[in-house]
């Protein structure tokens, strides 16, 4: 991808940071780690969903994290894995993911993408928001 304007790509070191994070975020709900999953997010994370016919719906992460556990616990076995990472520096410790991703269970398959806007802090990487959808 090519940088413009304000945007830019970020250094190696950086990007590499992003990536270890967001593997982690992957493994973490794979694992069904709910409570360290949810140590990804930053306190005043915003998600959203957006579903097959283009409705969005905002969830308090609260909500989003019990409702990750529901369906970690209804659904054993479930695991997401990152086909394919963009990530784009908005601003030093601020920056804008889209992964490619793909949920796999068992013999059945679905893909979808997370957008994530990711902030650096004392902590390090947190999800600032997240929006997701499936293909």
């Amino acid at each position: 991808m090519l940088a413009t304007g304000a945007h830019a790509e970020p250094g190696a070191a950086e990007h590499a940071g992003v990536e270890a994070f967001l593997a982690g975020y992957f493994e973490r709900w794979s694992a069904a780690d709910i409570e360290a999953y949810g140590e990804t997010f930053h306190p005043a994370a915003v998600v959203y969903h957006v579903d097959d016919a283009g409705r969005a719906r905002r969830q308090d992460l609260r909500d989003f994290l019990r409702g990750q556990r529901r369906a970690h616990q209804r659904s054993p076995g479930m695991a997401e894995v990152p086909l394919a990472m963009d990530i784009e520096e908005q601003r030093p410790g601020f920056v804008r993911a889209l992964v490619h991703w793909e949920l796999r269970q068992g013999q059945r398959r679905e893909r979808g993408y997370d957008h994530f806007f990711l902030l650096r802090g004392e902590e390090g990487w947190r999800i600032l928001s997240l929006v997701f959808h499936g293909e």
